[in-house]
């Protein structure tokens, strides 16, 4: 099952996306929201960012190709750091660097 979360109406709502069409779920299917009758195009829809978490909290360098991507050694202990929401977009969403970034470091899917 591929589960979204779209603008429908002015209104943000989660949904079962299958062929083209989206049906509604009636709150979070995480906490157990049930399938409703509402069926609509996706083309209706706007997708958002499947999740809108208060903050990310990040592992960096904790993988050795990643680490050797940079020419740095993966730490002993977990190298932390935070994320504000900001950085979590949704599909076709423009990634927006702030004017003093000199790199951005991403991985394809």
């Amino acid at each position: 099952m591929r589960v979204v979360r779209v603008l429908h109406a002015d209104k943000i709502q989660f949904g079962k996306l299958e062929n083209d069409q989206v049906t509604f779920f009636d709150g979070d299917p995480i906490a157990g929201a049930r399938l409703t009758d509402q069926v609509v195009s996706l083309a209706e829809c706007e997708l958002l960012a499947p999740v809108e978490p208060s903050k990310a909290i990040c592992i960096g360098m904790n993988y050795a190709a990643h680490a050797a991507e940079i020419s740095q050694s993966v730490p002993d202990e977990p190298l932390m750091f935070f994320k504000p929401i900001s950085a979590i977009i949704g599909p076709g969403q423009s990634i927006v660097l702030p004017h003093q970034s000199k790199r951005l470091s991403w991985r394809p899917s």
